[in-house]
């Protein structure tokens, strides 16, 4: 059933893509009739062609505290930066604005050529869009967002963020500096993002990836 489809197969193994329903998905949008199961037993067999990762550190355990919130009160968000590949197989850098619920875990992903303030605050908006405005906005000690801390460690805002939480209507809350472990949820869906939506795929510009994102 693989015949005709194994280039396809062998490249994503090569550039590290070992997720068997993201290959099948692939091979589904080249015409594959086959199943999944012979997707996996074929990835089995050429594991060889699977580039050798780079040791990890081992687990350091759980460093925060579960918390529970209602709905609409908080929204985490981060920025990741992937690399992605052109149809001609040109490699891009780009920006990749993410915003999750804390309560239930609805998600907004899209694409920017880097994370400028600018950025950050379209991606915001189109993130509140569909779900609405939360009471607090979890983030990193961005400078978009805030400048420094004060002397007595309150945060001093970046004064086009502070403008655009006011008209907006929401609060932000800042991770502890190098501390960003209670905001989990959007870290995950940056690693998602990053292992499996983005893997193998190429894209001709932006609003395309975030047609495909969306």
């Amino acid at each position: 059933m693989l015949a005709g489809h194994t280039g396809l197969v062998d490249d994503l193994l090569r550039k590290g893509v070992t997720n068997s329903q993201v290959i099948f998905e692939r091979l589904l949008g080249q015409g594959y009739a086959g199943g999944l199961t012979t997707v996996k037993t074929y990835i089995a067999a050429h594991r060889d062609l699977v580039p050798a990762k780079r040791r990890q550190a081992a687990p350091q355990g759980c460093r925060g505290q579960r918390f529970r919130t209602a709905p609409g009160e908080a929204y985490q968000m981060d920025w990741g930066f992937v690399a992605v590949e052109r149809p001609g197989g040109e490699r891009a850098r780009i920006a990749c604005f993410a915003m999750v619920c804390h309560h239930c875990g609805g998600a907004h992903v899209e694409f920017f050529p880097n994370a400028r303030q600018e950025n950050l605050l379209i991606g915001m908006l189109h993130a509140f869009s569909a779900p609405g405005v939360p009471a607090t906005v979890l983030t990193d000690n961005m400078k978009s967002v805030v400048v420094r801390r004060d002397a007595d460690g309150r945060p001093v805002w970046q004064a086009d963020y502070a403008e655009f939480m006011g008209v907006v209507g929401f609060r932000t809350r800042l991770c502890r500096p190098r501390h960003p472990y209670t905001k989990g949820k959007v870290e995950r869906l940056v690693r998602f993002v990053k292992g499996n939506f983005l893997a193998g795929r190429s894209f001709t510009d932006l609003d395309a990836l975030n047609r495909e994102a969306a």
